[in-house]
Formats: structure tokens, sequence, C-alpha cells
């Protein structure tokens, strides 16, 4: 099987056909009301609501893609955005899935293994919120209030472990970003505000910038020699 002109082609056809129907039944329950009841808001309210969303996550629509896109490969990241939870869930699972495996992400073997990875996670964590659903309840009253309180630093803990995990293989790109990301803070807290979107595209910029220039000098090293 040639993986570019078929493993490929049957993914995204297969994504797109899946995301396009999620899409659609997104709408369902609000058709339902406006059908059964007659109640649906009006267009104005509907812009409102559109621009008040654009503004809030219209950035992350088109950062997120193209941040996870390496890590997720083409078949996952269509997963990915189907089941949600890209950031905290999805993502480490499949870096970690690669490394465990032995496989350099972005190859063929890398998006299969990522997508085994990420479809596995939807399972477990759709097992795992279903227990918790019937008895969270009932557990959550029952745990110090330490353990509650640090709920809030799992999501900063996920990441500085994917972090550390791609920098054992780019330091020198990491530690470039790192930098980066303290001035911006630093700007932030007591020189300019300015919002989080834009520190995120930044940084998202100076990563691309970074390895792409890393890349370009590997590359050179190898025509030389």
């Amino acid at each position: 099987m040639d993986y570019n002109e078929t493993f490929l082609k049957r993914c995204i056809m297969v994504g797109t056909i899946t995301l396009s129907i999620a899409l659609v039944c997104n709408f369902i329950p609000a058709i339902y009301i406006w059908i059964a009841y007659g109640e649906i808001p009006n267009f104005a309210d509907l812009g409102k609501i559109l621009a008040i969303n654009a503004a809030l996550h219209g950035l992350s629509w088109l950062m997120q893609p193209i941040s996870y896109f390496p890590v997720l490969g083409t078949s996952g990241t269509y997963v990915t955005w189907l089941a949600g939870s890209g950031a905290d869930i999805r993502t480490p699972a499949s870096s970690i899935a690669q490394k465990a495996a032995g496989v350099e992400m972005g190859s063929p073997e890398g998006n299969v293994i990522s997508t085994l990875a990420i479809t596995t996670s939807v399972f477990v964590t759709v097992l795992i919120i279903t227990l918790f659903t019937f008895i969270g309840t009932a557990v959550m009253p029952l745990l110090p209030k330490f353990i509650i309180s640090s709920f809030k630093f799992i999501l900063p803990a996920i990441f500085a472990a994917v972090l550390m995990n791609f920098a054992r293989k780019n330091l020198d790109v990491c530690a470039s970003i790192a930098v980066v990301a303290c001035g911006l803070l630093y700007l932030q807290r007591f020189v300019v505000k300015f919002p989080d979107w834009l520190a995120m595209l930044v940084l998202l910029l100076v990563g691309i910038s970074f390895a792409h220039f890393k890349y370009k000098l590997i590359q050179k090293k190898t025509v030389n020699s």
C-alpha cells in the first residue's frame, strides 16, 4: 500500500465525512427545539453569539491544528477534533505512544502509532467519564481539600511532561521558545497589557521559525559533508 496515495487519501476522505456529519449533528438539538417548540434566536442574536465565540476562540481554531498536527498526524488530527480534549489528553497520548514505540513523529509509522494511541485514549476516557458520572458525586466530597485543589495543576503538569519529551531532542529550540515566553510574560505583567492569544500566536510563530532555521542548518551541513 502506498502511504501517500492510499492511506492518507483515505484518512482525509473518511475524516472529512465524519467531521461533516458531526458538524451537522451539533445543530440537531437546536433544530429539534425550533421544530417542536417554535423557539429560535433571531439573526441578530445569532450574529452576536458567533462574534463572541470568534473573539474568544477564533485564533485557537487556527493555532491548535497547526500546533498539534506534527504530533497527531493526519488521521490523528481528524480523530482528535472529532473527540475533543486535544491539548490535555490526545496530544500527550500520541506523544508518549510514539516515544514508547520508538518511531519518528511525522513519519508514516508515527502516524499509525498516533492514530492507535488517540483512538485508544478515546475509549479509555469515555469509560472513565462514564464511571465518574455515576461515582464521582459520591467520591469527591470524601477527598481531602488539598487533593481537590491540586486538580488545577493537572493540565500544566501534562504540558510540562510533553515539553520535556520534545526538549530532549530539540533542547536548543525549546530553550529559545522558553526565553521568548519569559520575555512575553514579563512584558505582559509589567510593561504593556496584551491578550493571551497574542502571546500564543507569537510563540507559535517563533517556534516554527526556530525549527525551520534549525532544519535548514542541518540540511546545509548534510549537503556540505
